[in-house]
């Protein structure tokens, strides 16, 4: 099949399951939520063979949007309450340093430049 044919090609959902991997389910949920284009033909489904084809990337894609996003939701979250504790005396900081050791010194608290207390 050229990739003009390719193109315009549509299959059903059980031959978009087999090509994909994707449970027949998780087609038509991805129909319903708009991700899918999909025509509706003598009572069933038919989809395009690259809309198919490129699925599994974009799911993909949504995925991380929606993990990004929720990340900077949690982060927003943890700034704020940050921003609303009281600062930490000498002594706090000194026993935190005592209990946590070189700790804060982890590549994900932002290297040895940053004293978290």
């Amino acid at each position: 099949m050229n990739d003009a044919a390719a193109h315009y090609s549509q299959v059903t959902l059980r031959v978009a399951a087999e090509r994909t991997g994707l449970s027949i389910h998780v087609l038509r949920r991805c129909i319903h939520d708009g991700i899918l284009p999909a025509m509706r033909i003598n009572n069933r489904y038919e989809v395009n063979v690259n809309d198919v084809d490129n699925l599994p990337a974009e799911l993909q894609r949504i995925r991380l949007e929606k993990e990004t996003a929720e990340r900077q939701e949690l982060d927003a979250h943890i700034q704020a309450i940050v921003d609303q504790a009281p600062p930490l005396s000498d002594e706090q900081r000194k026993e935190l340093r005592a209990i946590f050791g070189s700790a804060h010194h982890h590549p994900e608290s932002g290297g040895a430049d940053k004293e978290p207390f």
